[in-house]
């Protein structure tokens, strides 16, 4: 090897004491598991791509389900509302009494839903 053209401080005993140390930081990074090959890298990425879109699947299926939920909650408070209605009406009509502005006579017949 030409030494000739580098500085006077570089000799070849500098250059070795260099590619060891190049060596020995590879090694490290190689041992550590921060130096991987291109195809681990790529297998990564793509099980962590599967992942993301298995979880965001999951997140949509879970946003749907609970807005059916919502729904179906609403059906049942609005079922509820009526049969409580329904119930005062038949008690207020069983016995006798007048109702106000929500309550009918005692005369009057509730029709059943259809």
């Amino acid at each position: 090897m030409d030494t000739s053209n580098l500085p006077s401080y570089v000799g070849p005993a500098s250059i070795s004491v260099m590619v060891g140390g190049f060596i020995t930081a590879m090694l490290r990074a190689i041992l550590k598991g921060q130096l991987v090959p291109r195809t681990t890298h790529e297998d990564r990425i793509r099980d962590r791509d599967a992942q993301i879109e298995f979880y965001r699947t999951a997140y949509e299926t879970e946003k749907q389900r609970g807005a059916e939920l919502v729904t179906m909650v609403r059906q049942l408070m609005e079922v509820g509302a009526t049969t409580e209605h329904v119930v005062r009406n038949l008690q207020a009509v069983a016995l006798g009494t007048t109702g106000g502005a929500n309550e009918p006579a005692a005369t009057t017949v509730v029709p059943a839903p259809v």
